[in-house]
């Protein structure tokens, strides 16, 4: 119950019983299931997809994503040159993994960390996140129809609401109606995100990593896609599992020939400026280097390092930004956000994040490795 004690799961909670109760409530009037049997199996439907969106919800919350062990080596000694060091956990991540500052693990196959599950998303519960979303996805356009139909339909000739809804549960209807587009529309690009990662058999990390290669004209080949069938099924779980010589799983995965099972680790090394692997990696966020601009949410391991060449200190900043990072000239500042002539980012080697104006750099080596 401690990942339940964390905001984002219960509103999440609060805001599936919301809809539920609106959409059952107006499948009930709307295609009320005495009148047919293709009504009856409507109302079924739309429970049985809520009831399998909360089952792997709370599946997803609950599991183990797939935690890399501690103090963790490679079999072969030889594999430590190509893998990253994780000062955090006291050990080497394998290919395709990544450190979690939330959970404060390496996770196997690490996709992302989502706050409305309070987990990581991963190699052992990246299927339940998928089925979480399909159903949920399935239980929101199950769920408008009924509710578009009584708000459109049930009205007598003088234009009131029919005498099952008073004014304030008709506001309310509108209300959950709204809530159930917007909610709709995120869940269906989450899906479509997810679709294109089961396309290309790419963590969201991975597909960042990926879209650095190109816009940098870096030579790039996923191994790891090994065609769309054989990478649905890789994700899901359907494949009999890799063991390295330990018995591990989650730590090799298929690859197609002729390419590197490390080509990721060495992207980002490339992308550090050719240097020693990082010694501890955060998160991976988006970022474009192949731009003078920084966009939201950089990978740690690939945001431009830039050098401050002004004096800046916290009085001209503008009140919704903050906090504010105070620099100094010679500085290096790994950038991660850009709003207007602001950016925020993590003095080098510290752990003191905030904001500070563009001006303080120069052009010309924003890029800086």
């Amino acid at each position: 119950m401690v990942k339940m004690s964390q905001h984002w799961p219960f509103i999440t909670l609060l805001i599936i019983a919301f809809l539920t109760t609106c959409s059952f409530y107006c499948a009930l009037h709307a295609f009320p299931p005495k009148l047919s049997e293709s009504n009856k199996l409507y109302c079924m439907f739309l429970m049985s997809s809520v009831a399998m969106t909360l089952y792997f919800f709370f599946a997803c919350m609950i599991s183990e994503p797939g935690f890399v062990p501690q103090q963790w080596k490679p079999f072969n000694d030889a594999d430590r040159q190509h893998l990253e060091f994780c000062k955090m956990c006291a050990g080497y991540k394998p290919p395709r993994s990544h450190h979690c500052r939330r959970c404060n693990r390496c996770i196997k196959r690490m996709d992302h960390h989502c706050p409305f599950i309070n987990n990581c998303v991963g190699y052992s519960n990246h299927s339940m996140f998928l089925l979480c979303i399909f159903f949920a996805f399935l239980s929101i356009a199950a769920g408008i129809v009924p509710v578009s139909v009584v708000l459109w339909r049930f009205h007598d000739d003088h234009g009131r609401v029919a005498k099952f809804i008073d004014p304030l549960g008709y506001k309310i209807l509108i209300f959950a109606e709204i809530l159930l587009l917007l909610v709709g529309s995120g869940v269906a690009s989450l899906v479509f995100a997810q679709a294109q990662g089961i396309w290309t058999n790419q963590t969201y990390i991975e597909k960042l990593l990926s879209d650095v290669a190109e816009d940098t004209q870096r030579p790039f080949r996923n191994p790891y896609n090994i065609g769309v069938v054989s990478n649905f099924a890789d994700i899901m779980g359907c494949f009999q599992p890799l063991f390295n010589e330990r018995g591990e799983e989650g730590v090799d995965f298929p690859i197609r020939e002729g390419t590197q099972k490390y080509i990721y680790q060495i992207l980002r090394r490339t992308l550090m400026g050719g240097g020693a692997a990082p010694v501890a990696t955060n998160q991976a966020r988006s970022t474009t280097m192949a731009s003078n601009t920084v966009k939201e949410n950089p990978p740690a391991a690939t945001a431009p390092l830039v050098k401050v060449f002004v004096d800046y200190n916290s009085k001209p900043l503008p009140q919704h930004l903050k906090p504010t990072l105070d620099v100094r000239a010679g500085e290096k500042v790994m950038v991660y956000k850009k709003k207007g002539n602001w950016l925020y980012g993590q003095r080098h080697k510290s752990k003191h994040m905030g904001w500070f104006p563009e001006s303080s750099l120069r052009k010309e080596i924003r890029q800086e490795a």
